[in-house]
This record gives C-alpha cells, structure tokens and sequence, in this order.
C-alpha cells in the first residue's frame, strides 16, 4: 500500500534499495491499477451517454457520428490514463505552456526584528507562489514556510526575475538583488518544473560560484502514477529531474516515503544525479486558521447546523478517490443513515464523469455538498464541525488536511496508503481505498464515536520550518542513493 515502492532495511546513513527479489510493492501497484480500470469505466460510460444525447443532433446518420466519436474518446481516454496523452494533445511537439503570472508584487514585509545574515545563508524559492498563488498544494507550503522562515538569521525566501535572484520580500534590511557567495545555499522548494529554462542558469550559477542546491520533492506522483495527472505533465516533471539533480548537492521530501520512493525511482531508471547526492525529510506544518477571523458564509454555516457532516478536501482530480467515498454515502443513504458529505476543493482533470455524478446526483443540494471556492475561514469552520475528515487517495506526497484536522481536533478517516500511515500512526481510522463498504463501516462508527483516542500529530509551520532548516544547514540527510 501507499505511495510508492516500499524500502527494507532503512538505517541511518545506509543506501536504501529493494532487493530485485522482492516485489515491487504489488498491494499499492494493484490497487492503483484498479482505479485506473475503474475511473476509465466511468469516464467511458460517461462520455457514451452524452454522445448518445449529441449524436442525433449532429447529423443524419448518428450511428456513424456516435462510433467515431466513441472510438476517438475511448483513445484520448486510454492513452491519457496510461502517461501517453502527448501523442494526442500536441505536447510532444509544443514547448510546455508556462503558468498564467501575476504583476510582480513583491509583499512588503513588516517586521523590525530582521537579523542581518553573517556567514553561509540559505534561500528558499517560491518563484511560482510569487507569480501564481492558487492558495493550495505546494502553493501553500511555499507560502507558510516562506512567512516562518524569515525569523531566522541568514534564511531569506528568494524569487527568479530577469535571470536573477531576488529577495521575495521588500524590507530595508533586505537586498534586492542575491548575489551568492560560496556556502550559500538555494532550497528548490517551490514547484520550479514548469519553469525549467529560467531555473536551470539559476542553479548552474549557484554551483558555480561554491554554494550548493537543494531540490525539495514533494512527490513523484507523475512518475509513479501517470494516469492521474493531466497532459505532459510526466514528461515535464521528468525533464527537470534529469536536469535539476546533477547540480544538487540533497534531496529533502516532505515525507519519508516520499524520500524512499525517491531512492527507489532513481535507482530504478537511473536518474542523473550527483554521485554525492543526499536525502532527507521533513514532515509539514499545520497551523492552519482553527479559529475563523473572518466571515463564514451563510451555506457554510448551514452546513455544520443539524445533520451530522463528513468532509474530504482536495481538488477534484482521479488521484484524490473522490469517487470511493461518494460510493461509501450512496450506501449509507440507502441504509437511511442521515448523514452529510461535503467536498471542499476546485475542479481538476480527467473527472469529467465524477463531476456530472456530483451535480447531478439526487442529494446535491441537501446532503452532497461541492464547495469549489471555500476560503480559509469556510474551510476553518468546517474542519472544526466536521464529524470526521475523509481522505480516502491512493497517492499522496503528504497529506496536508490531515494534520490540519488534526490540529483543528478533528477525527480523520483516511485510505491505508503508506504515507498515510507515516503520518496519522494509531491515530487515524485507515481503510482499503477500494472499499467503499469499510469506508462506510468507519463513517458510521464515527456517528456514534466521534472523536478519536489520541490525536494526530501535528507540527505547527514554525517547528515544520525549523526543522527543515536544522537538516539543510546541519547537512545530516540520513540516506543515500
């Protein structure tokens, strides 16, 4: 189970591999492939029923229309699912399509108690935070970490402009432009891969002139699970690998399975690399608004009045099992258990079925709640009235609403991937991300029980941020590849 190949042997210090004898960790291979057979079923009947619907109207002969059409969607699907959209969607022959950017704002930072650096710094990249901010995934670690970690000497969040580096914040004590010294080090930590052709000078120069790089991985789900992201998304994240590694002195992943389906990935398929190259972990922050500052809207605060609720957060896309759960309430609404399930999350890729059985399902709107533009207040105030939150993924790099619940105090009920696992421990009701029976079983117990024994684990960003610069500074990565 989990998000990658599991390890054997992980030691302090030691190169950790899978024996070629033992197998690659078929529980987890056979549950993604699983859902890969199931989502592909539902995005097919899907798109059969809505061509059934068009295909009278398009022409006189609509068995013709209806089979092209089928046979034309039933490729775009297959080859989509299995990591070869490129040879449909013209990325094979396109450069890769750069995020939309903001106007550089850079944040004015009010603070008085900067301490001038003296030595060896450390600059952290959130480049595409700076230019497009979603408010979530890697967006939103960037952020935290960028805002936690100017309280320490020497640590100072960077963007790329014009083929520079250039300090994130404004502030008198702050230089604009980074020119680095030997010992400084550059933390990769924001998602650079879409931008590879103006990081790429950025990093050659770091090394160049005696600092050291440090890529921050926070999954290889491209990699490991193809069908679930978009377009060339797999090509994309690869090409920054090949390119990025050679000039890293680390690796750091947001979890220890992260970092050890990293070892395994580069072992496996060769990754270039520095022979030197390090890797270690930090586990990710979670204080999160628990206490609404803001405004809740009036739906939100429907929500959380009367019948009991379960919430998944996540944006809508295959990876994230959404459809499990919805299976899980199905059950337990033809049971007649009054219960209420909410969604909290944007539209993602390749759930074009999984979104018109949401908005068309017949409880949308009583007990099936979509919320696609919840803010931090909405999603506060739920966290803290949910009966539990559901995460039920079959991949993840982390898994950050889990310890935001958690530090909300609020009972999670999450799939048995090894990530997971990682970080909930005994703390967290796991199932099967398959079952939607046993996923119902835990909602229903959690109706009757619902706060757990013993909380999650949970840091705040200020300790995640802390011990992430103690393992770059220290330089005590524990493994090796």
């Amino acid at each position: 189970m989990g998000s990658g190949p599991r390890l054997s042997g992980a030691n302090h210090g030691q190169t950790i591999m899978r024996s070629k004898d033992q197998p690659a960790s078929a529980g987890a291979d056979d549950t993604y492939h699983a859902y890969q057979i199931e989502n592909l079923l539902s995005e097919l009947s899907y798109t059969q029923r809505l061509a059934d619907s068009l295909a009278g109207k398009v022409c006189n002969r609509p068995d013709v229309q209806f089979l092209g059409r089928h046979i034309q969607q039933f490729y775009w699907t297959v080859t989509r699912l299995v990591g070869l959209g490129r040879l449909h969607d013209g990325s094979a022959s396109k450069p890769p399509k750069r995020p939309l950017l903001k106007p550089p704002v850079r944040p004015v930072l009010e603070r008085t108690d900067i301490v001038p650096a003296s030595g060896p710094r450390i600059l952290i990249d959130v480049t595409l935070t700076y230019r497009n901010d979603n408010g979530t995934g890697i967006q939103r670690v960037a952020r935290e970490i960028a805002q936690a970690s100017i309280a320490h000497p020497g640590v100072f969040p960077v963007i790329i402009e014009n083929g520079q580096l250039v300090s994130y914040f404004r502030h008198s004590t702050l230089p604009d432009v980074i020119q680095i010294e030997p010992g400084d080090r550059l933390l990769l930590l924001d998602a650079g891969w879409f931008l590879l052709d103006e990081y790429l000078p950025v990093v050659q120069d770091v090394a160049r002139r005696g600092g050291a790089n440090v890529c921050c991985v926070h999954d290889l789900i491209p990699l490991l699970y193809p069908g679930t992201v978009s377009g060339s998304s797999t090509r994309i994240f690869r090409s920054w690998l090949d390119a990025i590694l050679p000039h890293c002195e680390a690796v750091v992943a947001i979890s220890r399975s992260v970092a050890e389906d990293f070892i395994n990935y580069a072992s496996e398929h060769a990754l270039p690399r520095n022979p030197a190259l390090r890797v270690g972990w930090f586990h990710l922050g979670a204080d999160f608004k628990t206490e609404a500052s803001g405004p809740v809207s009036s739906q939100v605060r429907a929500i959380c009045t009367g019948t009991p609720f379960f919430l998944t957060v996540g944006t809508l896309e295959p990876r994230k099992n959404h459809a499990i759960a919805l299976k899980a309430f199905d059950l337990l609404w033809a049971a007649g258990i009054d219960v209420r399930y909410v969604i909290v999350g944007k539209m993602g890729w390749i759930v074009q079925a999984l979104r018109h059985r949401i908005i068309q399902h017949p409880e949308f709107g009583r007990r099936l709640f979509w919320l696609q533009s919840a803010g931090d207040d909405d999603l506060s105030f739920l966290y803290r009235h949910a009966a539990a939150l559901i995460q039920p993924s079959i991949a993840e790099g982390f898994g950050l609403p889990i310890v935001e619940a958690a530090h909300a105090g609020t009972r999670v009920i999450a799939s048995n991937i090894r990530v997971f696992c990682e970080i909930g421990g005994d703390a967290v009701s796991y199932f099967d991300p398959m079952d939607a029976g046993a996923l119902a079983a835990l909602v229903k117990e959690a109706l009757t029980n619902p706060r757990p024994a013993s909380p999650v684990p949970a840091l705040s960003w200020k300790d995640a941020t802390e011990r992430l610069l103690r393992l770059i500074k220290d330089g005590s990565y524990p493994l090796a590849v």
